[in-house]
């Protein structure tokens, strides 16, 4: 958790962190690259590609099942917008090879080295047959890494009709309203912007869940190097270069004998501090460990 540079009304896609562009537009053209045909084609019709917004947030599971909707029998690519990813031939070309997987009817999944054992990710087996474990405890994120597993990335390739076939586990009544929501897209009765109305109606599942832990499909793509999941001020520290001594500072910060993540929109002056994030934006300040759980001080707050 990013808090408090990430909020309700900022998230950390559309943080730039000191880079000129931010992990959203990164995403985009990291995988506009890719798609060189299909943009060309779509710049020579005329036409933009279509952005889908949810009224509220209903887990991925729906998110995906809608867009299957929009487009029967396509390939899918399906990533997160809020990872780095520096080496971007590497991406590529395992991109491809997901593709072809994909194209013979497997729900592709793109397998990490991890560096360590952390609970905030889910895991992969890869072997004949694909195992997936949707973030264990700390204890078993350190048996399954110990044992060879790998970091799910989040990113997906598959054939729409395919993972519809394994979406028919959702719940009956939650696949009808997200039918309902196709179709009021594609009647022209809404806009782009799903219906709050039969979104409310929709109970929040997530893909790992409602797919990966059961399917059979599952296929593993490794390769890709230089990943890395902006989830966390030690991530950002990790995947940002750091000045000498080891110093990381974003916007107007000043540091003395000072070690790790700093960003400021004012002045702020820290000395003799190690391993620390001090982060001061929109009228919140936060000082804390670069190890701290921000999430669980986050509830505690909220208890307050």
């Amino acid at each position: 958790m990013l808090w408090p540079l990430s909020a309700g009304d900022t998230p950390k896609q559309f943080i730039q962190f000191g880079t000129e562009d931010s992990l959203y537009i990164k995403t985009i053209k990291r995988n506009n690259v890719l798609c060189d045909k299909a943009d060309d084609q779509l710049r020579k019709a005329k036409l933009s590609a279509d952005i889908v917004m949810e009224p509220s947030c209903k887990g991925t599971a729906a998110s995906i099942m809608i867009a299957c909707f929009m487009y029967p029998n396509e390939t899918f690519l399906l990533t997160p917008s809020d990872h780095e990813i520096s080496d971007e031939k590497a991406y590529a070309e395992a991109v491809q090879k997901a593709q072809k997987l994909a194209e013979k009817g497997n729900i592709v999944l793109f397998g990490i080295e991890p560096e360590r054992a952390e609970h905030r990710f889910g895991y992969i087996k890869d072997g004949k047959t694909v195992q997936f474990v949707e973030k264990p405890d700390a204890e078993k994120a350190q048996e399954l890494v110990d044992d060879g597993w790998l970091v799910n990335s989040g990113i997906l390739c598959f054939n729409s009709s395919v993972m519809m076939h394994e979406l028919v586990q959702f719940p009956p009544d939650q696949s009808i309203i997200a039918r309902t929501v196709y179709e009021n897209i594609r009647s022209g009765r809404a806009t782009h912007r799903l219906c709050g109305r039969f979104m409310g109606e929709m109970k929040k599942h997530d893909i790992d869940k409602s797919v990966l832990e059961r399917t059979t499909k599952l296929k593993c793509v490794k390769g890709i190097t230089g990943w890395r999941d902006v989830g966390t001020y030690e991530s950002i520290y990790e995947f940002r270069n750091r000045k000498e001594g080891g110093n990381l500072s974003i916007n107007i910060g000043d540091s003395f004998g000072c070690a790790d993540f700093v960003d400021s929109s004012g002045c702020m002056v820290l000395n003799n501090e190690q391993d620390v994030v001090v982060v001061q934006t929109g009228g919140k300040v936060l000082v804390a460990h670069k190890d701290t759980d921000i999430m669980q001080a986050m509830k505690k707050l909220e208890e307050y």
